[in-house]
């Protein structure tokens, strides 16, 4: 019902704000706290597939958000935890995925990534023959850009 789900959204917000002073408490934060980022979500024709690979391109544990079953992982695959998350959610119906996410593999070579995320499931988009990167899309349609090394 309409009241149960305003209970439980206020319920997790006062955990938010509880988890957010108890974090301001161990940074020795007494000022006003800016905001975090917590979450990245991406939009996907096929959220399982999107991130089932992301799973694997970044070897974190797939983890699901209940109730909806729905996929996200972190490197600490800890819900408590403030680390970055990655949430896969469907793209709207009839839309197709526009985001593009740079990911910056350390210590490997660019055709032995090119050949790794392939291999999971990536797809090149036919960009990259000129540039230093190489761009690709996962199973659930969202781009990556590959660089090997750094540009600034």
């Amino acid at each position: 019902t309409e009241h149960t789900e305003h209970t439980e959204h206020t319920e997790r917000a006062a955990g938010v704000r509880s988890r957010r002073v108890g974090l301001r408490a161990q940074r020795g934060l007494n000022e006003q706290m800016s905001s975090a980022l917590t979450e990245i979500v991406i939009e996907s024709t096929d959220p399982h597939g999107a991130a089932t690979f992301w799973s694997a391109a970044l070897d974190w544990e797939l983890r699901a958000h209940e109730p909806g079953n729905i996929p996200w992982l972190s490197a600490s695959g800890d819900p408590e935890q403030h680390d970055l998350k990655l949430v896969f959610v469907k793209a709207r119906e009839g839309q197709t995925p526009g985001n593009r996410l740079y990911l910056n593999p350390v210590g490997c070579e660019l055709p032995d990534e090119i050949s790794r995320l392939s291999s999971l499931g990536a797809t090149s988009d036919g960009e990259g023959a000129n540039t230093p990167w190489v761009a690709m899309v996962d199973p659930g349609g969202t781009g990556l850009t590959v660089l090997a090394t750094r540009i600034d």
